[in-house]
């Protein structure tokens, strides 16, 4: 009986040290580059195989912008910013509506006489700059990477829909606090304009955009009119498909690291030393 339980200890002991063995880091990082590459793969197919294919509801390069930077121009010439179909009742979401406050016009009538690349360049160059300065770990590099190919996603920058400019600002919010106050701008993702809230920088950004919004206050029964009547598969939560973008800079900051051994899934020389051995 005794010699019987001394050999169940030594198969024990022998077994936990072999899974002491098991290089649990370098299995890791394979499966975690195996989710890169297919996050990445899902992202290239999005971007050149499904757009020749796919309905994109006759969508094409930058389609969202323009159609916003024209509702403003019909507001300059006093045509209104929201579509007449928008306020004659309840009415099915269609690409072209106007869904944000009066207050964002000052968001698009600069893109009147700037060139539309440059929504693109801060857009991404924002968030870029931001997440590259977090240098995150090698998991929030792959979770930002799954995030991006979440469909649709893609295809948000291809039609250069304004939230890509809020996923930068949640980024700037999360570095600076102040910009938090921007994403007012978009009330349907309000959780995100919290952050930064407990800051002096914050309440002065959201100040100086009540002031904007005093002389727009006019067309805010027309936005309350357009919002409360539109119809869409997701109601009131239309924003909520576009969460995976948003998600973006919440995950870098949240897999920042101070250490740039650590960032990228860069591994310091002494680590692959030690699995080397």
């Amino acid at each position: 009986m005794a010699d019987d339980l001394t050999t169940s200890r030594q198969q024990t002991r022998a077994t936990a040290g072999g899974l002491n063995t098991v290089p649990w880091n370098r299995v890791a990082r394979i499966a975690t580059f195996t989710v890169i590459g297919a996050a990445v793969a899902a992202i290239v197919a999005q971007l050149l195989l499904g757009f020749p294919y796919a309905d994109l509801q006759g969508t094409d390069w930058g389609a969202d912008l323009r159609g916003y930077v024209e509702a403003s121009r019909s507001w300059l010439a006093g045509d209104g910013f929201y579509l007449p179909r928008q306020l004659q009742g309840p009415y099915p979401i269609e690409l072209g509506d106007v869904l944000y406050p009066p207050t964002a016009l000052y968001l698009f009538i600069p893109f009147l006489v700037l060139p539309y690349q440059l929504w693109w360049v801060l857009a991404v160059g924002v968030l870029g700059f931001v997440v590259w300065s977090w240098r995150p770990a090698l998991w929030a590099v792959a979770s930002i990477l799954v995030c991006l190919a979440f469909p649709n996603q893609p295809v948000l920058y291809f039609r250069g829909a304004p939230v890509i400019v809020f996923a930068a600002l949640v980024a700037a919010a999360l570095r600076w606090k102040w910009p938090g106050a921007l994403i007012l701008l978009k009330p349907s993702i309000l959780p995100f304009a919290l952050i930064g809230i407990r800051t002096r920088g914050w309440w002065i950004t959201a100040g100086i955009l009540v002031v904007l919004t005093v002389p727009l206050i006019p067309l805010i029964p027309d936005w309350l009119r357009a919002v409360v009547d539109a119809r869409g598969p997701e109601g009131w939560l239309y924003s909520v498909k576009d969460l995976p973008l948003l998600m973006v800079p919440v995950i870098a900051y949240l897999g920042r690291t101070r250490d740039p051994h650590l960032a990228f899934g860069h591994t310091p020389r002494a680590d692959r030393e030690a699995v080397a051995e």
